[in-house]
Order: structure tokens, then C-alpha cells, then sequence
């Protein structure tokens, strides 16, 4: 149609005009002045009939090679390119081409851009193999002629990389867009944008060959770069790379304000009838989708497919693009049927234009994949995932982020058809090419973290298999790999650094990195405006960067500091070794649905059970855990904490009652919403478990080893004090019996509240944590009884080494002090009375308050878990007398974020946490007789756990939420 109506045009055109007249070099002129005017007025079909005809006279007038016909074949080739009419343009450019190097030499510039705009011209077209084959054919040119730095042939090693990765994929693509970025850095300086876009490139091809590290840090160089010229506003364009760095890496909650900032100043600045706007908001929905807030998403989306087949029609490829983003988010809502027509548009599209073997081709397949599982077209389903997987294998390789997808995707689906033969090499698969990521070592924790628990569910459902296979060993191999990674890892570089006799100078650089890093945590953490957010995020990305060399070098300078450093997962035989005498290991794992119990004992070794399903058990904890805090919860057998506890109980402890029955010591690794479940309140053959057992918990049987290798240091060490206690710290007003961590004016604002969000609600707000908490209304009442009970406390150990601070000196300031002179790792035992805050969104902020009178400059009183990692402790015990302090965020593949991850990292071998709102004379009087405990000589386990059962028999405590919320995570 588009032809036809070129050719009405020209036959109304040439019936204007005398014949003779038509063939005149003077009527093309005419005709080509025409033509640009209306090229002017972007109306390009208009335009185009004009400039053939001008090109076609010239031709016959004048001769193929004269200036006039090779300017009116440009004028065609050029509108060819604003109709996105790409494969009508290439004979016109080979055309071109031709005739340039005829008239004037290959050699000539305006050959060689004829040239480029023919390799461009093919690129278009999707002849990408002929595009390749230009381009090197041109670079080889252009270095002769041009010589290697010149800008135009670092444009064409930059062009000919992209070409190569529409052909052989972006790890071909790689050598040539670095070469242009290293050129174009030497001839043009970091600052100019045509560096700054080659070096976007190649942090693409980073990022579309696995390697998010590098990407990662190549787009925060480019940040950096813009920040450093011009500020914020200069680097907004560059953050969404970074934005879309974060989804991969599973953090889209990180991305979501990004992505909406992002999104309106592109619609201020250019409207929303704009490319660029359109895909800010193509972004912003299916970022939405991502985090599930689809109520949001869908109008976005169908407003930018609608804008997209307004503005360039509804095949063009960008339309289709859209289209199927729109089919996958309908696919989410439950509306599979409707996306499958959009879905499979937009592979087509995507085929035609990139080749079969394209990103995006295999990404729609995967999404068309998922579409048919959710319809119950089961095969159908497994042989999409079974034909993207093989694709991804051959393209990608097996250790590429999306190959990791679909070898979940596939797996998944054996494992639903009850092919479980099928899925169980699939997920060793993936269980090696995750683990294989995880080694490289060179992504921030939390990125690790983020990017680990998008794959630790497959982890689970293999072990699952394992178990119910008979393979028990393997299955509690693959719990232990779930379980709290990052801790260990840090936790391991701390005894490393504690132990390997590194010089003082190693020792202080050590430190410098964790202060730094505990800086930019709490300020990232505090942060309201997203791009700023982002802005201390790559700078605490390119700090950990340094750290990682820096320990890469200690390892190769200090063979002590590379053994203990290297994190060592427990197996079954090594385990049970590790297991104490007279205890039982418990381990759960829920994968799923369905929970996985081990129990683990130095006779007996290892066994395991698979558990019948259990869907609802993190509401029945949660209930569990409400009906607790009821000082009647045990007046009778129907209270609904007794109801509560004996579902639990039949459920998690009933099917290993054989196991458990005469262990005194069980040693409890949770798993999910279990970390929130103290399992002395349950029952085990008629009794409460706190009646005929001691009780602790540990993250993994992994950290378990770690903290007995750092309890053996830590009993070598000389001179160590017994305690140091903070209690009594000055806050607002007296408050008798106050619950420490309440809110006044914010009911639950201690619990409760997201500060997160909250702050950035608030984004005009930077002040940091201080500012935070005011924002909030958060207050913190006088604890009357935290003075008496760290005095009490101290009062257990007479004639030993003990300091006491309290009131003004229980300060942040006075706690930095001790720790820069090192005085605080020369305590056992580390008592803090205090107020306590939980965010169980934003980890890093959940602290312990201290003083919040007469603070020192540069203090806020705020001791939070992401400056915690900067303190120097070697303790065998810390105790946080505060309220909830053992819970935190829960993280798939960690367990609890927050307090308790920090103080393992800092040195502290084992912490007594809170698991909810504890009250001021109870808790005094429970560390009282805890500490009593203690000082008599009993270990930590049998002391805590005796000091629960003498407050139970004293009958005045005896209700659980007194002395229930108190757990031993340790060793």
C-alpha cells in the first residue's frame, strides 16, 4: 500500500508539469526543494515520492555519479529511515556506497561514511552477518586511512561491536566495545558522552552476558563520572541502568522509586506523546509487576501500548515490545488466555527483527512458557521450557542468570508432573552454576543476598526430592547451602582478620573499610530521595570493590588469614562431630509449602523427614506468637495459645519425637517464619518443652562450626574483663514500667512502622537516623528498672573485673571511645538495658538507643546493625535487654536480617535476643538471676534455660510473654 500510494503521488506530481519539463534537472530541483520542506514537517510519505523523483531525473540528466543524484539519494535513503522502512533503504544505501567509492575512492571520506551508513543500513534491516562483514571491511579502512584514535573509527569499532552482538552474541561483542571505550577515554577524556555511551555499551554486554558484577560496577563508574561533571541532575539519565541492574539482582523494591523519578521528569521535560517517556513508563509498570503491585502496573501498561499504536502503528516492533510486557503482566493477573495472542505477537515481532536466537525472543517463549503452566497446559508448558533452556544453553551458556531461570523453570515443571527423576539433575544443575556465582565474590553482600534468593527456593525443592529419594545427606548438604550464606562469610573474614596475626597497619586498613562501609550503610539506609539512595549505594559498591582486592591480598600475603577465611559448608559425616555429647541438632527447612525437618546426633548421625504440608504455617505463628503475649496464655487447656501450641506441636515436633526423646540439649536452625517460634512454649509428650529440656538455636550447623573454631580463639586470649554493662541511659521522661522500644505518640511505631517508606514519603528530608526517628514522632521513656538491673547484674560477680556505665555515660559517643582503644573486645560478657528500635524493612536501621540527652557531635545514640560491623568485640556473650532485638527482616537464603547478623559479624560469639516487647522489672529481674546463673560457673545454654524455669516455679513471671521472648543464638 505504502508503494502504491508513492507512485499516485508521482503520477499526480508528473500531471502537473509538461513532459519535457518532467525530465529537466531544474523540475528536480523543485521537486527535491518540495520535498525537504515537507521533510521539515515530518511528513515523511509525503516527502519521499518528491525525493525519488528528484533522484531519478538527476539520474537520467545528469548522470548516477553527479553531486545532485547522490544528494537526492541520501534525501531518499534518510526519509527511508524516519518511516522505519529499513529493509526498503538498504539497496538504496548499497546504491550509495557504490557510487561513492566509484567517484571518489574507497579510500575517500565521504566513501567510507557511505560505507558506515550502509553497515548501519543492514543492521536495521536484521542482515546482520552482512552488517558484520561491512563494518570490519570498514574498520580496516578507517584505521589505514584515519589512523586507530580518530573519532570516526572509534565510532566504527563501537558500531561494529554491536553489530557482533546481534550475530554472535554479546560475548563477541565485548573486545570491540571495550577497545572503543579505552580509545575513546584516551582521545576524548571520561567526561565526554560519546565515552560515556560506549561505556553504557559496554556495560550492556556485561550485563546481557551474566557478568552483573562488571556491569554493575561499569554503570556506576558512569554515575560517578556525571556526578563529578555536573551533579544529580546530570547523572538522572544514567541511574536507569543501575535501576534495571537491581531487578536482575532481585532488589525491585530498590528500583521502584527509581524507575518512578525517572518516569516524571521525562514526562515534564518532553510529554507523554515521547519515545523516551514511553518507555519510562514501560519501565515504571513492569517494575510494579515485579513487586506485585499489578493494581498499579496494568493501567500504566495499557496506556503505554495504547500511546506506542497511536504514535508508530500497532505492528511497529516497539508497539508489539510493549504489548507483550502487557501480555505478561495479564498472565500475572490470572487473565493467561488473554496474554498468550500478545505474547506470541510480540515473538514474532522479536524474531523477525532480531533472529530466533535473540534475548528478547527467548524471553517471550519463557513468558509464553509460564502462560501455559498457569492454563494447566502442562506439556505444552515443558516443552516451551524445554526448548527456551536448550536455546539458552547453546546462546548464554549454562552458568548465565537466565539459563539459571530456566533451568528452575523446567525443573519445576518435572517436579509438577511428577517427574521427579526429570528435575533432580536440572536442579543440581543450577545448584552448581548459583554456586559458581557466589565464589566470584565480587558483589556487594546485599547484592549477593538479593540475586541468591531468587534461586535458594529451587535449593529447597531439590532437597525435598533428596530426602524423600532416601539421599539424606545430600538434602541436608543443600540445607545448609540455603542457610545464612552471607553471614558466614562474614562472619569467617572477622575471625580471619582476628586471628591470622596480620600487622597493625593491615589491621587499621581492615578497619577503615568497615567504618566507611557502616557510614554508607546508615546513610543509605536513611536516605528519602532515590537517586541519591543510588548515588551512596555505588559508592558503597566501589568501597567493597577495594575490600574484596584487599583481602584477595592478605590471602596471598598471610596463609593463615586464606584458610580461616575460607568458608567451609558442614557436611552429614563432619557434622555430627560438631553436634555436643547430650544434644540434638534440629533443622528445619521449608521448601515451599512443605517443610523438611533434620535431627542430627553424635550417635545416632543424621535423618530426615519430609513433613506433610503446612500452608498455613506462618499465620499459625504469627497467632501463635499474639496469643503469647496474654499473661493468661497458659490458664487452660482451650486458650488459644494452648490450641495454637498443639497444632505446632503436632506439626514440627510430634513426627521426631523419637529423636528428641532423651536429648536434654536440643540446638534449633530455623527456616522462614519458624525464626520467630520460641519452641520451649511447645509440648512434647504431654510437657512443655522448657520443663525437660535446654534450648538454643543457630542459623546453620555451618555456623555452629564457625562459632566453636571462634570460641577455642577466644579461650586463649588473656586478661579478659567478665562485664561490661550500659543501663539507666538518659532518654525523655520517667515511665513506670515503660515496655522498652515503645512508642509514645506512635502506638507500635517500634515495631510497626516502615521508616523506609516513611522517609521516602518525606523526600525532602536528609538529616539521617536522628532525623528518621523524629520524623516518626518515635520517643524513648526513662527505663527505670535498666539502671537497677545492670547494677544487679554486676552485683553477681564480686571482686571481677566489671564496668557499669550509665545515665550520661551510656552514650554512642562513650561506646565509640572504648571501641577505638580496643577496650571493648577485652569483655566476655556485654550487657545492654536499653530501649531497642526493629525495622523489619530496612534491616540496617533496627539499633540499640542509648542516650538521647546532651549527645556529642556526631552522635545520634543510635547503635544500628550496619555500624555494628565496625566495632571490635570478642565476646562470648552479648545480652540485648531491649525490646524484640532478635527479629528483623526475614531474607530467603539468610533468615533474620538485622541485629543479631551484625553483632556475629563484629566478633560476638553468642547474643541473647528478644523475639517481642519485653517488659522493664521483668527483664530486670530475669538478667538478674540470668547473670547469678553465670557467675556460678553454669554455661550459657543451661543458665538461661534454668533461669526460665525458676521463673516459671516463682509464679509471679511464670506467663510465657515474661521470660518466653528471650533466645540463645550461639554456639
Amino acid at each position: 500500500m505504502r508503494r502504491l500510494g508513492a507512485l499516485l503521488v508521482i503520477a499526480l506530481v508528473l500531471g502537473a508539469a509538461p513532459l519535457a519539463a518532467q525530465e529537466d534537472p531544474s523540475w528536480a530541483r523543485a521537486q527535491r526543494y518540495r520535498g525537504v520542506e515537507l521533510f521539515r514537517k515530518q511528513d515523511y510519505e509525503a516527502a519521499l515520492p518528491l525525493f525519488l523523483e528528484a533522484q531519478r531525473i538527476y539520474e537520467r540528466a545528469l548522470g548516477a555519479t553527479s553531486s545532485e543524484s547522490v544528494d537526492s539519494l541520501t534525501d531518499v535513503v534518510n526519509t527511508l529511515a524516519r518511516l522505519n522502512r529499513a529493509v526498503e533503504a538498504v539497496p538504496a544505501l548499497e546504491q550509495l556506497a557504490r557510487l561513492q567509492a566509484s567517484k571518489h575512492g574507497e579510500r575517500d571520506e565521504r566513501a567510507l561514511n557511505a560505507l558506515a551508513a550502509l553497515g548501519t543500513g543492514y543492521f536495521q534491516a536484521s542482515r546482520f552477518a552482512e552488517a558484520v562483514a561491512t563494518n570490519e571491511r570498514l574498520l580496516a579502512l578507517s584505521i589505514s586511512v584515519r589512523g586507530e584514535r580518530h573519532p570516526a573509527t572509534i565510532q566504527v569499532l563501537r558500531d561494529l561491536g554491536i553489530f557482533q552482538s546481534s550475530l554472535g552474541g554479546y560475548g563477541a561483542a565485548l573486545p570491540y566495545l571495550v577497545k572503543a571505550t579505552e580509545l575513546r577515554l584516551a582521545v576524548l577524556g571520561p567526561t565526554d558522552p560519546l565515552t560515556l555511551s560506549v561505556m553504557n555499551d559496554v556495560g550492556n554486554a556485561y550485563m546481557f552476558t551474566g557478568d552483573y558484577a562488571k556491569a554493575l560496577e561499569t554503570y556506576e563508574r558512569i554515575v560517578k563520572i556525571k556526578l563529578d561533571k555536573g551533579g544529580e541532575a546530570e547523572a538522572l539519565d544514567s541511574l536507569r541502568a543501575l535501576a534495571m541492574m537491581y531487578r536482575n539482582l532481585g532488589r525491585t523494591a530498590d528500583a521502584v522509586p527509581i524507575f518512578e523519578r525517572l518516569y516524571q521528569s521525562r514526562l515534564a521535560r518532553s510529554g507523554e506523546a515521547d519515545k523516551a517517556t514511553m518507555l519510562a513508563l514501560v519501565d515504571l509498570a513492569s517494575v510494579y509487576a515485579d513487586e506485585g503491585r499489578t493494581g498499579e502496573a496494568l493501567p500504566l501498561m495499557e496506556k503505554a501500548v495504547a500511546l506506542q499504536r497511536r504514535l508508530t502503528g500497532r505492528d511497529a516492533q516497539d508497539t508489539t515490545f510493549a504489548a507483550g510486557l502487557l501480555g505478561r503482566l495479564y498472565d500475572q493477573l490470572g487473565r493467561s488466555a488473554e496474554a498468550i495472542p500478545l505474547l506470541e505477537q510480540d515473538v514474532r515481532a522479536e524474531q523477525q527483527r532480531w533472529g530466533a536466537a535473540s534475548f528478547t525472543v527467548m524471553r517471550g517463549q519463557r513468558a509464553i512458557g509460564v502462560a501455559y503452566r498457569h492454563l494447566g497446559r502442562r506439556d505444552e508448558a515443558i516443552a516451551m521450557f524445554e526448548a527456551v533452556l536448550a536455546a539458552r544453553v547453546q546462546v548464554l551458556g549454562e552458568g548465565h542468570p537466565e539459563t539459571i531461570e530456566s533451568l528452575r523453570d523446567l525443573a519445576g515443571a518435572y517436579e509438577t508432573a511428577d517427574r521427579a527423576q526429570d528435575a533432580v539433575p536440572l536442579y543440581e544443575r543450577l545448584v552448581a552454576a548459583v554456586e559458581a556465582l557466589r565464589a566470584r565474590g565480587d558483589l556487594s553482600s546485599e547484592n549477593r543476598q538479593a540475586l541468591f534468593a531468587q534461586w535458594v527456593v529451587a535449593y529447597k525443592s531439590l532437597a525435598r526430592l533428596r530426602v524423600l529419594a532416601g539421599d539424606t545427606a545430600r538434602g541436608f548438604g543443600l540445607a545448609e547451602l540455603s542457610k545464612a550464606r552471607t553471614l558466614l562469610e562474614s562472619t569467617a573474614f572477622r575471625r580471619a582478620a582476628q586471628s591470622a596475626e596480620l600487622s597493625d597497619a593491615e589491621q587499621q586498613r581492615l578497619q577503615g573499610f568497615e567504618r566507611q562501609l557502616a557510614d554508607l550503610g546508615d546513610r543509605v539506609a536513611t536516605t528519602p530521595q532515590a537517586e541519591q539512595k543510588l548515588i551512596l549505594e555505588t559508592r558503597r559498591d566501589g568501597l567493597v570493590r577495594e575490600l574484596t582486592a584487599f583481602r584477595a591480598e592478605l590471602a596471598a600475603q598471610h596463609p593463615k588469614y586464606a584458610r580461616l577465611s575460607d568458608v567451609r559448608i558442614v557436611g552429614a559425616e563432619d557434622g555430627r562431630a560438631i553436634v555436643p555429647e547430650d544434644a540434638v541438632l534440629v533443622s528445619y527447612l521449608i521448601a515451599g509449602d512443605a517443610p523438611i525437618v533434620f535431627t542430627m546426633t553424635r550417635k545416632d548421625g543424621l535423618r530426615a523427614r519430609a513433613l506433610p504440608a503446612f500452608p498455613e504455617l506462618t499465620k499459625t505463628v504469627e497467632d501463635y506468637r499474639e496469643a503469647l503475649l496474654s499473661p493468661d496464655a497458659w490458664s487452660g487447656a482451650n486458650t488459644p495459645a494452648a490450641r495454637l501450641a498443639r497444632t505446632l506441636s503436632e506439626r514440627l515436633l510430634a513426627p521426631i519425637a523419637t529423636e528428641l526423646r532423651g536429648k536434654r540439649r536440643w540446638i534449633v536452625s530455623p527456616d522462614g517464619a519458624l525464626a520467630m517460634l520460641p519452641f520451649e512454649t511447645l509440648v512434647l509428650d504431654t510437657k512443655t518443652v522448657i520443663t525437660t529440656h535446654d534450648l538454643s538455636y543457630i542459623q546453620s550447623l555451618s555456623m555452629l562450626a564457625l562459632l566453636a573454631q571462634r570460641d577455642a580463639d577466644y579461650r586463649s586470649l588473656e586478661g579478659r574483663k567478665t562485664l561490661f554493662a550500659m543501663g539507666g541511659a538518659l532518654y525523655e521522661s520517667a515511665a513506670e514500667s515503660a515496655p522498652r522500644g515503645a512508642a509514645r505518640g506512635t502506638p507500635g511505631a517500634s515495631s510497626a512502622v516502615d521508616i523506609g517508606a516513611f522517609l521516602r514519603r518525606n523526600a525532602g528530608d536528609t538529616r539521617g537516623i536522628q532525623r528518621a526517628f523524629d520524623l516518626l514522632d518515635i520517643k524513648w521513656p526513662d527505663l527505670p528498672g535498666s539502671a537497677n538491673e545492670v547494677d544487679r547484674v554486676a552485683g553477681q560477680f564480686p571482686g571481677q573485673p566489671v564496668t557499669v556505665l550509665k545515665q550520661g555515660q551510656a552514650s554512642e559517643a562513650r561506646l565509640l571511645e572504648l571501641n577505638a582503644t580496643r577496650e571493648l573486645a577485652a569483655y566476655r560478657y556485654l550487657l545492654f538495658s536499653t530501649h531497642g528500635y526493629l525495622s523489619t524493612q530496612e534491616p540496617a536501621l533496627s539499633a540499640i538507643v542509648l542516650s538521647q540527652r546532651d549527645k556529642a557531635p556526631g552522635s545520634d545514640g543510635y547503635v544500628t546493625a550496619s555500624e555494628w560491623p565496625a566495632y571490635e568485640l570478642r565476646s562470648d556473650l552479648i545480652v540485648l535487654s531491649a525490646c524484640e532485638t532478635g527479629l528483623g527482616k526475614v531474607v530467603q537464603g539468610e533468615g533474620v536480617m538485622g541485629l543479631p547478623y551484625a553483632l556475629y559479624v563484629a566478633g560476638n560469639r553468642n547474643t541473647l535476643l528478644s523475639l517481642w516487647s519485653v517488659v522493664d522489672d521483668s527483664t530486670a529481674d530475669f538478667m538478674a538471676r540470668l547473670f547469678a546463673q553465670l557467675g556460678s560457673g553454669k554455661g550459657q545454654v543451661q543458665a538461661l534455660n534454668d533461669t526460665k524455669r525458676e521463673f516459671i516455679a516463682a509464679g509471679k513471671y511464670a506467663a510465657p510473654v515474661f521470660w518466653a521472648p528471650f533466645v540463645l543464638y550461639g554456639s
